[in-house]
């Protein structure tokens, strides 16, 4: 299969796997609010989602090693469509519970599959273009499914309908791919190589723990920074608008210059910008920059280091490398929520900005240390 067809059928199946991923949000929090289920509850169910990842993590290497990569998509496909069926029997609570832990394995596992196949399937040389392109559908997908629940509503058969066909036209997809050769050497979580690669890795947990406290924080933000509800959500928009517009540039430039270097210049982007949204807490216009650089830098530091592992791995354990990856994105993620909460009350407006300032930072200065360690042994 030619390389441009390989690369947009693999972004069509991210794409169907993210607005299924994006749907998944409001479809679960707002029937169970209608259900008269408490915000704890609601939250609570919305963190079985983030458990899937890392309860089935560990074991995704030896599952490709053993079923493959096309047979372990398409199972992790049907598994979703099921557990999204579920729904429409009008489950309890407990029911709406298993059903999202269920669904959180099967997008958790596919999360990890479509990176790893990616990477295995292209050559070095158009690396950055195929992640960028598929970080850019993957971005538009998750946009696209909280848009859906204005147009199909969140109750009923039809948006779970659609979830199903959704999840059944991403197996039906997969069936076309060409998948590489899982060897059973790399059938295993090599924590070793993990702890090689934990530099790059580490960068996943960054950008998880900074994307997630500035998504769910920046509308709080905007209020305390004295913008108000319209001018609040404008940063969710430029911050999804940099994400989407730098994607494509930043994975071009991945295949062209040194790829280190061009992760230095991202994260060194990265922290400018959370510099700027602190200086944003008094302007509407800056605050709007910093978003959208931000929102680019952040998905280019994720991109790029997924990038440089790629290359490294490609031909060893790079479903290991993936599945610690993605992990460490989702523990991030798990922080991110919590700690942008404590910032801001703690700090007013400034507390999130300075959030991204000291993790951005302290992780550069971690780098730079193993960086000189390495050196003088």
């Amino acid at each position: 299969m030619p390389l441009p067809l390989r690369m947009a059928l693999l972004s069509a199946i991210g794409l169907l796997e993210a607005m299924v991923f994006g749907l998944s949000h409001p479809i679960y929090a707002l029937n169970l609010q209608q259900m008269g289920m408490s915000d704890s509850l609601i939250g609570l169910n919305a963190t079985l989602g983030g458990l899937g990842v890392f309860l089935i993590g560990p074991f995704v290497p030896w599952l490709i090693a053993r079923a493959g990569y096309r047979n372990y998509t398409v199972l992790c496909f049907a598994m979703a469509a099921l557990a999204i069926g579920a729904l429409a029997t009008g489950p309890g609570f407990v029911g709406w519970c298993l059903s999202r832990l269920v669904l959180g394995v099967a997008l958790g596992s596919l999360w990890i599959l479509t990176e790893a196949w990616l990477n295995a399937i292209v050559p070095d040389d158009a690396r950055g273009r195929a992640n960028a392109t598929f970080q850019f559908c993957y971005s538009i997908g998750f946009m696209t499914g909280p848009g859906l629940v204005i147009a199909l509503g969140f109750a009923g058969p039809l948006p779970i309908g659609v979830m199903v066909l959704m999840a059944l036209a991403g197996g039906i997809a997969t069936l076309f791919l060409p998948q590489p050769q899982a060897s059973a050497e790399a059938g295993r979580l090599d924590l070793g190589v993990a702890r090689k690669a934990l530099p790059l890795i580490s960068v996943a947990f960054v950008t998880g723990l900074v994307e997630t406290a500035l998504y769910t924080m920046l509308p709080i933000f905007g209020q305390k920074a004295g913008f108000g509800e319209k001018g609040a959500l404008s940063l969710l928009i430029a911050l999804s608008l940099g994400a989407i517009s730098l994607a494509l540039p930043l994975g071009l430039a991945s295949d062209r210059f040194d790829r280190p270097r061009l992760l230095r210049l991202v994260s060194t982007g990265a922290f400018a910008s959370m510099l700027l949204l602190l200086a944003g807490t008094r302007s509407h216009a800056t605050a709007l920059a910093a978003c959208f650089v931000a929102g680019g830098a952040i998905i280019g530091m994720y991109s790029v280091s997924l990038v440089i592992l790629g290359a490294r791995y490609a031909q060893g354990a790079l479903a290991s490398v993936a599945a610690c990856y993605s992990m460490a994105y989702a523990l991030g993620s798990t922080f991110g929520g919590v700690m942008g909460g404590a910032s801001v009350e703690a700090a007013g407006a400034a507390g999130l900005p300075l959030l991204g300032v000291a993790a951005i930072g302290l992780h550069a200065l971690g780098v730079l240390h193993r960086r000189r360690e390495e050196a003088t042994s």
